[in-house]
């Protein structure tokens, strides 16, 4: 019966808390909205609700990546989804997009997000050359680190949708959610396509769920003594019933 109540608790819980139809948390997550210019640079075209751009600047080939978003692709397992596209041309790139998001301390999140990359000198699309190396991971950031997605170095795979997930428990208000992109190698093609990026509560806090949980076993046992005290009500009418029929046939 706990477990029932609890999750009772977090449904009501979920819809007090502001979030999209959908139950993502995130503005624009999936890159269907309007676009503006980071600080007025043509070349970086970040998603509307996406404030957050960094680029490595440390390696001899390093570029900043140009970011284009709400682009629309065709890829080889036939879905054609609008996305956000960061790529450079023989230029080696990392960089990080990220979202500032009120969250509840104590509650426990998942952030998804899916990406597929293309790392390659030749221009035949979605082939990568086997000298190509792209890696790319999610994370969350607070004021004690980041939080990434496993393996923590990225995951090193293309011409295909990669899948990203990390759990994480809010210690603070308010955190960033972290997008990363790594073209290892100056080749012609480093691109990375952004889908689906979603920040969903999967657990309330604590301190939040307790006492609510206190409250509906109190209401549970309340309305279970008023079911019995209905069924023996029911009983004894029953029984008074029965007496009466039993009479009646008796009668002359």
């Amino acid at each position: 019966m706990t477990k029932r109540i609890a999750l009772i608790v977090l449904t009501l819980f979920l819809l007090a808390v502001p979030v999209a139809a959908d139950g993502n948390l995130l503005r624009n997550g999936d890159f269907d909205g309007p676009t503006y210019l980071w600080r007025g640079q043509n070349e970086v075209e970040l998603p509307d609700g996406w404030t957050e751009f960094w680029w490595r600047q440390s390696k001899e080939y390093d570029g900043r990546p140009e970011i284009k978003s709400a682009v629309s692709w065709g890829f080889p397992d036939g879905s054609n989804p609008t996305l956000l596209k960061a790529f450079t041309t023989f230029r080696q790139h990392r960089y990080r997009i990220g979202q500032r998001v009120e969250v509840h301390p104590g509650a426990v999140y998942r952030l998804t997000a899916r990406v597929w990359c293309w790392s390659s000198d030749d221009d035949a699309p979605w082939e990568s050359d086997d000298g190509g190396s792209y890696r790319s991971r999610i994370g969350v950031q607070d004021d004690t680190g980041i939080y990434w997605s496993t393996p923590s170095p990225g995951v090193k795979a293309m011409d295909r949708w990669v899948v990203h997930k990390v759990e994480y428990t809010a210690t603070q208000s308010e955190v960033v959610v972290l997008i990363e992109g790594d073209a290892e190698w100056a080749l012609k093609h480093g691109d990375a396509y952004w889908d689906w990026v979603r920040l969903e509560m999967i657990a309330p806090p604590p301190d939040d769920l307790e006492p609510r949980i206190e409250e509906l076993e109190s209401i549970v046992v309340q309305q279970t003594a008023q079911i019995r005290a209905l069924e023996t009500l029911i009983q004894n009418q029953g029984e008074q019933l029965n007496a009466l029929l039993k009479w009646a046939r008796q009668a002359p």
